[in-house]
């Protein structure tokens, strides 16, 4: 009777399991600094409210970012890429950006570019309240851009792509 017991226990448990698994979603979090003061790219990954990945990377510094191994078949990697952003929803935007270079004919350019995508994700995203600011000033001679996106993904989902991509980037180091 004992034994029973705990293989229902064990069934209910496993079920459980995978339909957490199944319905659970993984939110990103990339936020982004970018101004006199320093350059810095941040991104949280996060399930069930518990970060389980978290990295920062400060621009400034004079170190360059590594790159991976040369070897890397980025031509598999990048449809994988693609196929886990297809997947994805954008779920928050914030940003304040100020476009100014020290050639006003490019910071004019610039600021339609980023007014074009601003519209465009607007546009596509009608339901959605995200917080986009964009102004141009032609007296500074630097950038200024703080934000954060959240986006989300079913967890389901997005372990059989990570786990692809986790087979093409071992077999390009070995």
């Amino acid at each position: 009777m004992i034994i029973i017991g705990l293989i229902a226990f064990l069934f209910i448990v496993l079920l459980t399991c995978l339909l957490l698994i199944a319905f659970i979603k993984l939110y990103v979090f990339f936020a982004w600094q970018w101004d006199e003061e320093g350059k810095m790219f941040e991104v949280k990954v996060k399930v069930l409210r518990m970060v389980v990945y978290k990295k920062t990377v400060d621009l400034t510094g004079s170190e360059k970012i590594k790159s991976t191994d040369s070897e890397t078949n980025w031509k598999e990697v990048i449809p994988l890429g693609k196929e886990i952003i297809k997947m994805a929803t954008i779920e928050k935007v914030e940003t304040e950006t100020v476009v100014a270079t020290n050639d006003p004919s490019f910071t004019a350019h610039l600021y339609v570019v980023l007014q074009t995508l601003k519209h465009r994700l607007l546009a596509q995203y009608p339901r959605k309240d995200f917080l986009l600011s964009v102004g141009a000033d032609f007296e500074q001679e630097s950038l200024e851009s703080f934000g954060e996106c959240m986006i989300s993904m079913k967890l389901s989902k997005t372990i059989k792509e990570i786990n692809k991509m986790k087979k093409l980037m071992k077999g390009a180091n070995n």
